[in-house]
């Protein structure tokens, strides 16, 4: 599982350039499978890529079965013969991490690199990571209870 702590990402878009280089063989971030999404008002950068939910919405929207999950990995793919570009998936994506990519007319989506995702390793903060699914979800606990406590501490007043 990708995890990504957008505290840690400075918006260099490095990740954006890896992925449209190996995935298209272009430098273009309008290309990538991973977007970087500026919040300019608070100065923040969110990297964007898809989750692979567990039931996913993409999946059951598609009209043509044109997403598949991958037996061995279990990540869902584009079969991009199948795929008329009608944008059902994109819709109902909830992170918004699926798309059509413009030059093809068709949909585009995060693969993880088949289990080796180059984003996580150009990442220059550290905020993409590839975890195993517990430790995934462990993190983002860990990660979750620490921004709750910043909250909640000031708050708190003991004895």
């Amino acid at each position: 599982m990708i995890l990504i702590e957008s505290e840690k990402c400075c918006g260099c878009r490095t990740c954006e350039q890896v992925c449209s280089l190996t995935t298209e063989k272009v430098g273009s971030s309008s290309r990538s499978r991973i977007r970087i999404l500026r919040w300019q008002m608070k100065g923040v950068d969110l990297p964007i890529v898809c989750l692979q939910c567990e039931d996913p919405l993409c999946r059951s929207a598609c009209p043509l079965n044109a997403l598949i999950e991958d037996p061995n990995s279990e990540i869902v793919k584009v079969d991009q013969d199948a795929c008329v570009g009608c944008k059902l998936c994109s819709y109902v994506c909830p992170v918004g991490a699926i798309f059509i990519d413009r030059e093809k007319g068709k949909a585009v989506k995060c693969d993880q690199c088949d289990g080796d995702p180059v984003c996580v390793k150009f990442c220059p903060t550290e905020a993409i990571k590839y975890l195993d699914y517990d430790k995934a979800i462990d993190a983002l606990k860990r990660s979750r209870a620490k921004k709750l406590l910043e909250l909640v501490a000031p708050t708190i007043k003991i004895g």
